[in-house]
């Protein structure tokens, strides 16, 4: 039995316990055959017992620093692939160059599954360790953002971090795919895949356009010969979807060979409510449900080569094929404003088609200089989409034909970027200096075709159109960090140039844009005491209006409800200030900013017509403001338990008929997991999570959560491993918004997106797998360390 009063005791104990520190440890971790640095290396102080006194991990470079305490007589440096290492400190023990030699273990690699430091903060990046027991009962990626403190994955698949918009990286670089082909990716990576994953606050070094950054890094194969895993997964709700990929890696001394091959089919489910009523007019209530079949195909290579000890290029190329078949049925109701009698009652089927073609070319080439780093990557991304629709609006009452349309789109999208980093280290200072360019084209080609009277489809011209986008972005950056005793500073300067042209061939309108903008940014990072820090960062972001939004051309939903872009928009300038407090695994996190001409869209209701229409528009400015806090609890050694809060303020100034609404907005989330580490290598997950009532200027959206459980275990030595999931038990995650001023206007809709559901998963890993295993018994090294 746990005593309560213990535990608060022995956790504000833990808050109030100091160190006395009189030095710093620094040093490198570099491989011993090629002396290339080791990213993400633990590294644990121990004293004499055993017993972690503190801990930390390499970065990128394989450096590291951690205050040297006391009673601290080992350090330890263990990595995934190489052999385990004790050092013995020394009174003189201050600066360390560590080689670690690669495993030769040939039937297995070992994870020891002894207690490890789930969260570490680094300047600019929080890192967690994936291969805590948090984690291991996540179906996939997506499942682990959703434990991430601050991380929202939407119903949609939509990824935020405390409200702000996310890019995904994958091993350092940023994966441009499109949404679907992202979350497919994601939904694919397995947790055992996974090294670890760093939340970034974007520093001067990265693309203006990236808010905030979660960088996944995978596992590395450093043992020659084969490995790779069959995944299968049976997902089902009131329908089904099954995913299923392979995934092989061979290595040998110098080369690296990855094949990835996954195959999705299915069908998935969406319902969308919604009762609108403008003041003293018409009530019109939709009911729409929308069924998207699914088959996609994807595959991705890669190579990776090391030239020399200090060369390495790699090629990765990306493919998804993505084929659907949407089924959307809609039901408008329309009542006068007493809702005693029908004015119209109608239904509109709309049946598409997709097809996607998505591809993407990477590559690579680092070089270790004598006293730095060059990086140089490439990437040509292609994008294709071909969609038919066929829309039909028919009058129940009468069952008279209202209006027919076919659709034909086709849109291509090209992305060629190429960058250039050098980094220079010195024992106290880090220099980086890069330059980016980025061109992109958009071709977008839409065909409407209108039944008329003789029941014959001609062309529509008032709504056909072809746009096309160009856009040039060069970019260049330079950022200098200094560490000074407890203090670390890092300034950094980013200056980007855009060039675009929009033009609108249907109505031969051309819009051009050309500026530049600087984005400075600053971190400050100060070591209170030992893994007891404070950092401030201070940056300023960029969000440019994408094609979608500039397109001056309507794109339905259904007939009475689309969506309008416009090619006058300006850049978003996003202003950010934040301050974290870092206690071991204990986080909090304070934020403020301003985004000056945010991008959105706002909507207008035609009472004549009954259409609504959403427009892009630059609005005045938002203020924004949030707080989140990590609280991770090792209750024993078999349970243990996260909790994430999370606070936010807003607020907008939306124009709507002709008044402008500045409602401040406050709402609040909250998550946690209980996780229980069984015997016989069982592993259960409880996963809550509540969003209280919140929404926009306009909007109000009702509070919504959900309750997840997982249950994994793993077989023949981790050969095989099983996973259940069971999502939103209880059917509440479900998105209803309502219009704040009842006397101009009230409208409701609810969003359900069939969450509700059950997912079995099974794995199976042939070759050189990873096997789980307890701390082994000392041996011969660890005694001679006095271990």
């Amino acid at each position: 039995m746990i005593n309560g009063k213990a535990v608060v005791l022995l956790l504000l104990g833990c808050f109030l316990f100091c160190f006395s520190v009189q030095a710093q440890i620094k040093g490198r971790v570099f491989e011993k055959s090629t002396g290339t640095g080791i990213a993400f290396v633990n590294i644990a102080l121990c004293n004499t017992d055993s017993s972690i006194l503190s801990g930390t991990i390499s970065d990128s470079l394989g450096r590291f620093n951690l205050d040297k305490i006391p009673d601290a007589r080992i350090l330890v440096f263990s990595a995934l692939g190489y052999e385990r290492l004790y050092y013995q400190l020394h009174p003189d023990s201050f600066i360390l160059n560590i080689s670690l030699t690669e495993s030769k273990t040939s039937i297995s690699e070992v994870v020891v599954n002894g207690k490890q430091t789930e969260i570490v903060r680094q300047a600019d990046r929080l890192i967690f360790n994936i291969g805590s027991p948090s984690f291991k009962a996540a179906a996939n990626a997506l499942d682990i953002l959703k434990k991430i403190p601050g991380v929202q994955v939407a119903s949609d698949g939509t990824i935020s971090l405390y409200n702000g918009t996310v890019t995904i990286f994958l091993d350092g670089k940023p994966v441009q795919l499109s949404p679907d082909a992202l979350q497919q990716l994601l939904s694919t990576l397995q947790p055992d895949a996974i090294a670890n994953l760093s939340v970034i606050q974007p520093s001067a070094k990265f693309d203006g356009e990236y808010k905030n950054i979660i960088d996944i890094k995978l596992k590395q194969n450093n043992t020659t010969g084969w490995r790779g895993n069959i995944n299968l997964q049976l997902q089902q709700n009131e329908y089904n979807l099954s995913d299923n990929n392979v995934n092989l890696q061979y290595k040998t001394p110098k080369v690296l060979y990855k094949v990835l091959l996954g195959y999705t089919t299915g069908t998935g489910i969406y319902r969308y409510n919604a009762l609108q009523h403008l003041h003293n007019t018409n009530y019109q209530a939709t009911s729409t449900e929308i069924l998207t079949g699914t088959n996609r195909f994807s595959y991705q290579w890669g190579i990776d080569y090391q030239i020399t000890k200090n060369q390495q290029i790699g090629v990765l190329w990306r493919a998804f094929y993505i084929n659907k078949q949407i089924d959307s049925q809609n039901d408008l109701l329309t009542r006068n404003d007493k809702q005693s009698e029908t004015v119209a009652h109608s239904a509109s089927s709309n049946l598409s088609t997709p097809r996607q073609n998505n591809q993407t070319i990477d590559l690579s080439y680092n070089v270790r200089l004598k006293k730095g780093e060059l990086q140089l990557l490439a990437s040509m991304s292609n994008f294709s989409n071909n969609q038919q629709e066929d829309i039909q609006h028919i009058d129940l009452p009468s069952a008279d034909l209202i209006s027919y349309w076919k659709t034909a789109l086709k849109n291509k999208i090209a992305i060629r970027t190429w960058q250039a980093d050098y980094t220079v280290a010195g024992e106290k200072y880090l220099f980086n200096a890069g330059v980016r360019s980025a061109y992109s084209t958009t071709g977008n080609d839409l065909q409407y075709d209108t039944i008329n009277n003789r029941s014959i489809f001609e062309l529509d011209s008032s709504r056909t159109n072809s746009f096309r986008y160009r856009e040039l972005i060069n970019a260049g950056y330079l950022t200098y960090q200094l560490t000074k005793e407890k203090w670390q500073f890092q300034l950094g300067i980013r200056a980007e140039h855009t060039y675009s042209k929009a033009e609108a061939i249907t109505t031969k309108d051309l819009t051009k844009r050309n500026f530049l903008t600087w984005l400075p940014g600053i971190v400050v990072n100060w070591h209170l005491k030992d893994n007891d820090q404070i950092v401030f960062t201070a940056n300023r972001r960029i969000t440019r209006p994408n094609f979608d939004m500039l397109n001056p051309f309507r794109f339905y939903f259904s007939p009475l409800n689309y969506r309008v872009g416009n090619p006058l928009l300006q850049p978003a300038i996003t202003n950010k200030l934040s301050i974290a407090y870092s206690l071991k695994s204990y986080q909090v996190n304070v934020f403020a900013g301003r985004d000056e001409h945010p991008l959105g869209r706002y909507p207008v209701y035609d009472t004549v017509t009954n259409t609504l229409a959403y427009l892009g528009k630059n609005f005045e400015k938002t203020d924004f403001l949030g707080a989140g806090a990590t609280i991770p609890i090792q209750v024993n050694r078999w349970w243990q338990m996260n909790f994430n809060i999370e606070g936010y303020y807003r607020k907008e100034r939306t124009p709507y008929l002709d008044t402008v609404y500045a409602i401040p907005v406050l709402d609040a989330a909250g998550s946690g997991s209980q996780t229980f580490t069984l015997p016989k290598n069982w592993t259960l997950d409880i996963f809550m999570y509540y969003h209280t009532r919140g929404g926009n200027s306009l909007y109000y959206i009702r509070p919504f959560g959900n309750i997840d459980i997982g249950i994994r275990k793993s077989w023949l030595n981790n050969r095989l491993q099983t996973k259940l999931n069971a999502y939103d038990l209880t059917n509440s995650n479900v998105s209803s918004l309502r219009f704040r001023d009842k006397n101009v206007m009230d409208n409701r809709f609810t969003h359900w997106y069939g969450q509700r559901r059950v997912v079995l998963t099974m794995i199976l890993n042939f070759g050189k797998v990873i096997k789980e295993d307890k701390i082994k018994p000392k041996g011969e090294e660890e005694r001679r360390v006095g271990i």
